[in-house]
């Protein structure tokens, strides 16, 4: 089983969100990545606590991720390499402790290939 997310990529307040694909996979070798977004979408994590896990569960919730670039055969798609822990982020590109910004981006990389996004709903109007 697994559920396949569509996380919409906000990149600046003048730049069109971008709509990505990601899965999260029920099988024990993957609990790490569920958990990974679970973490960057605000959840607090108990060690050891048997959790109930839903595709309705993933709706509305907003956090950061890594993306990178993926090459195959020839073309070009981002791909999430992680989902990041908003507690370990700085606090102002998270805008923890005030009004999150919607659409906020960190510098890429010095290769370019990787960024940390804001991903979520996208608010009426945008």
């Amino acid at each position: 089983m697994m559920i396949e997310l569509e996380l919409i990529i906000a990149n600046g307040p003048d730049v069109e969100p971008i709509i990505v694909t990601d899965y999260l996979v029920f099988a024990e070798s993957s609990f790490w990545k569920i958990d990974a977004f679970r973490q960057a979408t605000g959840e607090i994590l108990a060690s050891g606590e048997k959790v109930s896990f839903e595709a309705e569960d993933c709706i509305d919730r907003t956090g950061w991720c890594t993306l990178e670039i993926d090459v195959y055969q020839g073309r070009q798609k981002n791909k999430v390499l992680g989902y990041l822990d908003p507690a370990l982020m700085d606090p102002k590109i998270t805008g923890q402790g005030q009004a999150a910004p919607r659409a906020a981006a960190v510098p890429a990389t010095s290769d370019g290939t990787k960024d940390d996004f804001n991903f979520g709903p996208v608010p009426a109007g945008s």
